[in-house]
This record gives structure tokens, sequence and C-alpha cells, in this order.
């Protein structure tokens, strides 16, 4: 019973429609035998290599120091779905037999939040929800604003690419790429001088000197908005929270 007061309590001690934030991000359990349900070899974070065992998603609100954990998504693989034998043996109800991405469990996890009224002003979210766009689209469309880190690699747009199809060579040969005028993350960060950025604090957490650092582009301020022309593995810089880039 306390365990249960303290799940609905701790939501309302810590929840703030500004300050708090939900945060996501996945465990992995390592399992000896292929029994548990969603059990295989896959990446977990907790050994940090690929091993057999489970993988959840967890939803975990915190404001300050403090957080606390408000939801939690197990992970199927696909090799789980597809096998309706085995999920009749681990005794998984037929609606649960739908394969979902982790992206996907973290979306579920937010809207759920919602729901049920927690209160809290931004997610937040490592590069494994930040590799694609879906979950950040999926975010946008919801009205949430978001903090979630991206791979150098991470291809954006600062304005609406716009995308043409450039013309033939010299030699007459066709142009096989779009010009969209994309680049990444890390050449987008280069190109910008230290007096472009400004230190926002996040917020604070357990460790001495650990406070999220992050800087935003102050010329990046305006109403620009997402081009849904943008190829699936791009991303353009937004205005609000979802803008700020973490400079490691």
């Amino acid at each position: 019973m306390k365990c249960l007061i303290m799940w609905h309590v701790m939501p309302m001690l810590i929840g703030d429609a500004t300050e708090a934030a939900l945060l996501i991000d996945e465990s992995g359990f390592a399992k000896q035998g292929k029994m548990s349900v969603g059990a295989s070899r896959q990446y977990l974070g907790r050994l940090g290599k690929v091993d057999n065992g489970q993988v959840a998603e967890f939803g975990v609100l915190a404001k300050g120091r403090f957080a606390t954990a408000i939801d939690t998504r197990l992970y199927l693989p696909k090799e789980w779905t597809d096998d309706a034998q085995r999920c009749n043996k681990a005794g998984i109800p037929e609606s649960e037999r739908v394969f979902k991405t982790k992206s996907q469990l973290a979306l579920e996890i937010v809207e759920q939040a919602r729901r049920n009224g927690v209160r809290f002003g931004w997610v937040g979210a490592d590069a494994g929800y930040g590799s694609g766009p879906d979950f950040l689209f999926a975010l946008d469309d919801a009205g949430e604003s978001f903090l979630i880190d991206v791979h150098k690699s991470f291809v954006i747009y600062e304005v609406d690419p716009q995308p043409t199809i450039p013309g033939p060579s010299s030699k007459g040969r066709k142009a096989r790429e779009l010009v969209s005028g994309q680049q990444s993350v890390e050449a987008f960060v280069e190109s910008c001088s230290t007096k472009d950025w400004r230190l926002y604090n996040v917020r604070e957490t357990t460790r001495a000197h650990s406070n999220f650092g992050c800087y935003v582009r102050a010329s990046m301020c305006g109403t620009s908005s997402v081009s849904r022309r943008a190829p699936m593995n791009s991303w353009s810089l937004r205005t609000w929270m979802e803008k700020i880039e973490s400079i490691h």
C-alpha cells in the first residue's frame, strides 16, 4: 500500500508545468533462458553489450535533484510478436502482440502521462530517440517542448530545404542526388562562433558541476516551422526547446 500511495503522490509533489521534465530512457535486464517475456539477444545498456535479456522503456518525472519513475513499457522484439505459439506459452494477451519500436513505446509513455494529468514542461531523451525524425515529429504534433540528443552526423536544415534537381553536368550526365543545403550537426556547430550561443541551465542534478549545459544559437530565434518535405533522416532546427543542441 505504501508503494502504491507513493506512486500516485510523488508525481503530484514533483510535477510542474514548467520546470519538471519527463525523461525517457531504456534499461536492459540480463536473462539466462528464453522463456521470460521479451527475452532475446539484444543490446543491454546496463551491460554495454549485446546479450540475452529483456529491455524496457521507462518514463521518469524529474525536477531539480528529485526524480521518480511513473511508467514502464516492456519491449517485445519481432521474434516474439511473430511467434504466436511462443506468445501463447508466455501468456501474452493477443492485444499486446503487436510489434512497437522503442520510440513508439516512448511516445505512449508521454501520451499516457498527459492523460493522467502529470505536469511537466518538456520531454528529454538521449540520441537513441533522436536518431530518426518520427519521434520528434510526433512530439511536435502533440505540442510538446523537448530536448533530445542527436548524433553529430545527424542531418539538419536551417531553413526549409526545398530540394531541387540540378541540371546535367558539362558532360551531359544526369544528376543522381537532390540539392537541398543539408548539413550535419557537427558541421553546423563548427560554423558558429562562440558569441552566437547562449548557455542554458536546464536542470540541476545530484552530481556537483554536472548540470546540463546546452547552447542555443541566438540568431535562430524566430517563427520557423518544420517542413515535412525533408527526407526521413533529416530534422529542421526549431525555435523552442527542441532547437537546443547539447555541446559535449
